[in-house]
């Protein structure tokens, strides 16, 4: 797509277009000047964003729109999609608009601008439903940079960017809370469950595991990864399954002290018999064995269950976010 020129003011021009090589600083210093919100990184540089975004297979520069004027960038629209039902490739009917920023030089004109240059982008892809931040938990881009594990949405105190969501007709179509939980605190509450869980099942541990496909290698790339499993003693077969991965960009190696639950799933027949729990605690006790000082969790609001769970070991909620979706006209 070639760049668009809009004047709203005399003498000043608008420049909207896709991402060029030459945009690397103008885009950090564009993020580094926004104001504070709730789970976004407050200060990147040009080599986390190469890691975590442009180093990506999936990558389109064209994904990546602009907004500049005087060769400073004043807005920017992070768009992709999300992968298909097994990992192995996109499916361009979900976008995922990972994020928006306008800086405070933009005109009220820049927003509409901007989000017509990507409704015209995703509707060249045959797009057609847009997610704002993730086709919960899938983002193609910015894990860590909003939110932690995934980007959980439009944080709820973030009112001017639900305002432009509003305005370019996404809908609110969830709640996703974001729970912290401080490691050396912690201490597991005594439950009959758990103790004859333990008698039965055993922990299994696994560090950085081969990724299971295409979309998982790309979006786990330069984030490092522990499994645990628990399994039944008498036939040791696996029954549940929890994953954590570190939750900041700016942690590369293994002297990250911030981890995030990315997975958790205990077969249907076994759930609410403790053997998640047991799974769980034996997790974080190993996480702070190694140094972890925080996990996060992310969960969608209507998923009660796992919800209370948390809160009664001592997750604390941090912030929370809204899910929100764009069904694209013809």
């Amino acid at each position: 797509m070639k760049p668009t020129l809009y004047p709203w003011m005399s003498r000043i021009v608008v420049e909207i277009r896709a991402f060029l090589n030459s945009d690397v600083p103008r885009l950090v210093d564009l993020w580094n000047r926004q104001e504070a919100v709730a789970g976004r990184l407050q200060v990147v540089t040009a080599a986390m964003l190469e890691l975590h975004i442009f180093s990506k297979s999936y990558f389109d520069p064209a994904g990546l729109i602009l907004a500049a004027m005087d060769h400073t960038l004043i807005g920017a629209l992070f768009c992709g999609f999300a992968p298909n039902d097994d990992g192995s490739k996109l499916n361009l009917c979900v976008g995922i608009l990972s994020h928006s920023i306008l800086d405070d030089a933009a005109n009220e004109s820049t927003w509409p601008m901007l989000w017509k240059f990507a409704d015209d982008y995703f509707k060249s892809h045959g797009t057609e439903r847009i997610f704002f931040g993730s086709k919960f938990p899938d983002s193609p881009y910015l894990a860590g940079f909003c939110g932690g594990t995934f980007v959980p949405g439009a944080v709820t105190m973030d009112q001017s960017q639900i305002n432009r969501l509003t305005d370019a007709s996404f809908k609110a179509c969830g709640e996703v809370d974001v729970l912290n939980l401080d490691v050396p605190r912690f201490k597991p509450p005594v439950d009959r469950r758990v103790i004859m869980a333990k008698r039965n099942y055993d922990v299994r541990v696994a560090i950085d595991p081969l990724p299971e496909n295409w979309w998982q290698n790309n979006v786990t790339s330069f984030r490092h990864q522990i499994d645990f499993r628990i399994v039944e003693r008498k036939s040791n077969r696996v029954c549940g399954f929890l994953s954590f991965s570190n939750s900041r960009p700016v942690d590369s190696g293994w002297d990250s002290r911030y981890f995030g639950i990315a997975r958790i799933q205990v077969d249907e027949a076994l759930q609410r018999s403790g053997i998640g729990q047991a799974m769980l605690f034996d997790a974080i006790k190993d996480l702070g064995q190694r140094g972890v000082v925080e996990i996060e969790a992310q969960v969608p609001r209507v998923n009660t269950a796992y919800l209370s769970m948390l809160k009664k070991i001592g997750f604390r909620s941090n912030y929370s976010a809204f899910q929100m979706q764009n069904i694209l006209g013809p």
